[in-house]
């Protein structure tokens, strides 16, 4: 009899030893649920953080590319720099012109010359003044200013602009002429523009 009840108390504790086991089981599993739940919804507010973030970031981008192209500009230039550029910006003008390439050549004038002749009246100006295509091949030529042309640049006191003073011959039609010719440049988005057309005149030579 006594074993019996041995027995019995001894199935009966492992019997409460398993229910606990199997209970704490559980609430195992019942805690990695949670935290797997809880792991994907970080999971997500992070992808969501990452996609309102991607935007800002181009902008970011953007925004340092045109910081370091204003340093760019901003640096400082010698005047022998400064002169360099301006004749190069002349001789893609009459190069342009010399390959009767009116629309690149009125593309390299300032917005401010464009606002005040559209490409029309360019056109027009064009054909009032002769001198300016009569003249392009000799003017265009690389290195600029040689031989039978002559040039002189020069910094304006006022505002960072230039003039370019030319002089050169040309055969217009049967008669050789003499031309004279003065460019205001300035700088604009990085580069040399054609601002005004200071003097144009041709005479016999």
């Amino acid at each position: 009899m006594r074993r019996t009840l041995v027995a019995l108390t001894l199935l009966a504790v492992a019997s409460l030893v398993g229910c606990s086991q199997n209970t704490e089981l559980q609430k195992a599993r019942a805690e990695a649920d949670a935290a797997k739940a809880e792991l994907a919804q970080v999971k997500g507010e992070l992808d969501q953080l990452k996609a309102q973030l991607a935007p800002k970031s181009a902008e970011l981008a953007q925004l340092k590319g045109e910081l370091d192209r204003l340093k760019t500009q901003s640096a400082p230039k010698s005047p022998d720099d400064s002169e360099e550029a301006v004749r190069k910006s002349v001789r893609e003008f009459f190069g342009d012109l010399a390959k009767g390439f009116v629309r690149s050549a009125y593309d390299l004038t300032s917005l401010a010359y464009q606002k005040r002749t559209d490409l029309k009246s360019f056109e027009q100006f064009l054909a009032h003044h002769r001198a300016l295509q009569v003249g392009a091949a000799n003017l265009s030529d690389s290195p600029l200013f040689e031989g039978d042309t002559s040039s002189k640049v020069r910094r304006l006191a006022k505002g960072n602009a230039y003039e370019c003073d030319m002089v050169t011959s040309a055969q217009d039609g049967i008669s050789l002429v003499r031309i004279n010719i003065t460019l205001r440049l300035i700088e604009e988005e990085g580069r040399w523009k054609i601002d005004d057309f200071v003097e144009v005149k041709s005479s016999p030579k």
